[in-house]
């Protein structure tokens, strides 16, 4: 399993490759209907295995689990002054 942090900008994100899969992750404020927030993502693909993306900021966990070739995306969101972390697993 992999973590990133990620930080205060406008709009944070990746892509890379870990645990044979692809991997998209970051995060970006946005206006939602509870008002101005900060989404937190994590979407992760693994073409041959059972695999899970997971998305934290503040005290909110969200972690979705994919069978193979399906993405696993996770979205979570909290205040603008949270940090976003972000996690991988190939083996769900």
């Amino acid at each position: 399993m992999q973590d990133e942090a990620t930080g205060e900008g406008f709009t944070t994100q990746a892509k890379k490759s870990p645990g044979g899969g692809t991997w998209n992750f970051g995060s970006e404020k946005v206006t939602t209907k509870a008002g101005k927030q900060k989404k937190c993502y994590s979407h992760y693909f693994h073409r041959t295995k059972r695999h899970s993306g997971s998305a934290i900021i503040g005290s909110v966990n969200v972690t979705k689990t994919a069978s193979k070739g399906k993405w696993a995306n996770a979205n979570a969101y909290g205040k603008r002054s949270q940090t976003c972390k972000t996690k991988w697993s190939a083996n769900a």
